[in-house]
C-alpha cells in the first residue's frame, strides 16, 4: 500500500517527469499543488480531482488504476480507516473465504499427523469448543465440513478488543460458518470491562477442544493448540470431558452470544411468527439496509393479500389457509404502517438492475414462495407508492448504486440498537427448505456498519436521492406504456 507521497514519487520515476512537468501535465498551475497533496495538506475534493487528472493524463493499466485509487483512499481516510474500510467492503460484498487446506496438526507425543476430517468422521456426540483462532482461517474449512453432519455443535469464544480492524477481520473469517445451524459465536468484549483492566491468562490463546464419544462408546476430549495460522499440536486429555473448558473459564458470564439464528421455523404457521419477529425488529427503529429491490414492508397490504390469494397456498391450504392469511394480513399491515409512518430515518441502497427485473417479471429477488408474481397494475401501484414516499416522506431515503456490480446480491439490515441481520437475497422464505439467516447483536459491529454505510457507501457509491425519483418515474413510464399496449 502506498501513501500519496510514495505514489506521486513512483509516478514521476515511471514517466520520467519532474514534479513541475508532472504538475503541468495534470493541469496544475505549479508544483505547489502536488506538494500540498504529498504533504497531506489538502481537502478531499482536491484529492478526488487529482485522481481524475491522473486518469485523464495517463493510460493506466487495471493494476495502475488500483494503485491510484488505493493511494487516494488512504489520503482521504488515513491508513487506519482505509484498512477498516477494506474489511467493511469484504463484509458488505458478502465475500466468503474459499475453502482452505486443513491446518497442519501433529500429535504432541508421537509426531503423527492428524486430519480433523478423518479423525472425527465416525464419532458421535461431537461438541467442539473453539477459543479465538480467527487468524487460523484453515480451521474454519474443517469446522464447516463437521457442521454439515447432523448433531455437531461448535461454540466459538472470541476475544474482541478496541481494534476495529481486528473486529471486522474476525467477522469476515467467521462468515465461513456463521450461517450454519450448529455454530454459535460468543464474545469476551474488552469494551465492557474497566478501561484499566488488562487482559491476562488464556483469553487470547488459539485452541480447539473436541469432546465426543468414540466408536467403542468411550467419552473423549482432545485439545489442539495453534502456534501459527497453519500449524497446531494435538493432545488427548485423560480427564473427564469438560475439564478443559472449565479450566479456561469458558461458559461463564464473561462471554455472551452475538448470534441469533432463524432455523427453528418450518411449518407455514411458523412463517407468521417469523414475520412477527421481523415486525418487532423494525418497529420504531432507524434502519440502514442494503437490498437488491423492494421489501414486503414497502408493498401495500391489499396487493400482497391478492398475490397470496392467487398463489399455491390457496390451492392446497383449505380453511387453514384463511386463518394464516388473516394473521399475515395483520402482521403485514403492522410492518407497512411502521415503515411509512414512523419518525425514524430509514436508508436503503437498491440495485437498478433488480428493479428493472421486477418491472419485467413482477417478482422480487426474495419473492415469497406462496405469492404469485404481481400484475402490471400491481407493479405500477407499488412503484407509485415508493415514489410518493421518496418525494414526500422526510424519513425515507432510497438510493440506487451507481454501479450494481459494486455489491453482490445480499441483504444486510442494521436495526438501531438491535442487531445486524444477514441473509442471502435470493431466498424464497421456504423456511423448511434450508432458509437461513442470522442476527448479529454485537454493538461495535453495528456502529462500524452504520458509519461505513453513511460515510462511504452513501457519500461515494450511490446516486443522489433526486435520481431515485427519476429512475422510478422511468420504470413507471415503461410499465404504463406496456399496460396501454395490453401487457399483463
Amino acid at each position: 500500500m502506498q501513501a500519496l507521497q510514495d505514489y506521486i514519487q513512483k509516478l514521476m520515476t515511471e514517466t520520467g517527469l519532474s514534479k513541475s512537468a508532472l504538475a503541468e501535465k495534470l493541469g496544475y498551475r505549479s508544483k505547489t499543488s502536488l506538494d500540498r497533496i504529498m504533504q497531506d495538506n489538502t481537502r478531499e475534493a482536491s484529492l478526488r480531482k487529482f485522481k481524475q487528472s491522473v486518469l485523464a493524463a495517463f493510460p493506466l493499466s487495471a493494476e495502475g488504476r488500483r494503485e491510484l485509487n488505493e493511494a487516494v483512499q488512504i489520503g482521504i481516510y488515513g491508513m487506519r480507516q482505509y484498512l477498516l474500510n477494506r474489511q467493511m467492503w469484504l463484509f458488505v460484498r458478502g465475500n466468503r473465504p474459499e475453502s482452505a487446506p486443513e491446518p497442519s496438526i501433529c500429535d504432541a507425543l508421537t509426531g503423527e499427523a492428524i486430519s480433523l476430517r478423518g479423525k472425527y468422521s465416525d464419532v458421535s456426540d461431537l461438541n467442539i469448543t473453539v477459543l479465538n483462532c480467527q487468524y487460523v482461517p484453515s480451521l474454519f474449512s474443517a469446522l464447516h465440513a463437521q457442521l454439515e453432519r447432523e448433531g455437531v455443535s461448535v461454540n466459538h469464544y472470541v476475544f474482541v478488543d478496541h481494534d476495529s480492524v481486528r473486529t471486522m477481520a474476525t467477522v469476515n473469517v467467521l462468515m465461513r460458518v456463521f450461517y450454519q445451524k450448529g455454530y454459535d459465536c460468543l464474545v469476551l468484549n474488552a469494551l465492557r470491562r474497566a478501561e484499566d483492566a488488562a487482559e491476562t491468562g488464556m483469553n487470547q490463546a488459539d485452541l480447539a477442544i473436541f469432546e465426543y464419544t468414540d466408536a467403542d462408546g468411550c467419552s473423549c476430549e482432545d485439545i489442539i493448540t495453534f502456534q501459527s495460522s497453519t500449524q497446531g499440536m494435538f493432545r488427548r486429555h485423560a480427564g473427564a470431558p469438560g475439564i478443559a473448558r472449565k479450566m479456561l473459564g469458558l461458559g461463564t458470564g464473561e462471554y455472551y452470544s452475538i448470534k441469533l439464528s432463524y432455523f427453528d421455523y418450518d411449518a407455514l404457521n411458523d412463517y407468521i411468527k417469523y414475520s412477527e419477529d421481523y415486525a418487532a425488529l423494525e418497529e420504531n427503529r432507524a434502519i440502514w439496509k442494503i437490498k437488491p429491490d423492494i421489501g414486503v414492508d414497502q408493498i401495500p397490504v391489499h396487493i400482497m393479500e391478492a398475490a397470496l390469494l392467487r398463489g399455491p397456498m390457496m390451492e392446497s391450504g383449505g380453511s387453514e389457509f384463511f386463518e394464516v392469511l388473516s394473521a399475515l394480513r395483520e402482521v403485514y399491515r403492522k410492518r407497512v404502517t411502521n415503515t411509512f409512518t414512523k419518525k425514524k430515518h430509514a436508508y436503503t441502497i437498491f440495485k437498478r438492475r433488480a428493479f428493472q427485473e421486477f418491472t419485467k417479471t413482477g417478482r422480487t429477488t426474495d419473492h415469497f414462495w406462496a405469492m404469485v408474481p404481481y400484475t402490471v397494475e400491481e407493479r405500477i401501484e407499488i412503484l407509485e407508492t415508493l415514489l410518493d414516499q421518496q418525494r414526500n416522506n422526510p424519513y425515507i431515503h432510497m438510493h440506487f448504486l451507481k454501479d450494481d456490480d459494486d455489491l453482490r446480491d445480499i441483504e444486510i439490515a442494521c436495526y438501531e440498537d438491535a442487531g445486524l441481520l444477514l441473509l442471502e437475497a435470493d431466498t424464497d422464505y421456504h423456511l423448511e427448505q434450508g432458509h437461513s439467516q442470522v442476527l448479529i447483536t454485537h454493538a461495535e459491529l453495528l456502529r462500524l456498519f452504520r458509519e461505513f454505510f453513511m460515510r462511504v457507501l452513501v457519500r461515494e457509491y450511490v446516486l443522489p436521492e433526486s435520481e431515485t425519483c427519476n429512475f422510478l418515474e422511468s420504470l413507471l413510464t415503461t410499465l404504463k406504456v406496456g399496460s396501454a399496449g395490453g401487457a399483463r
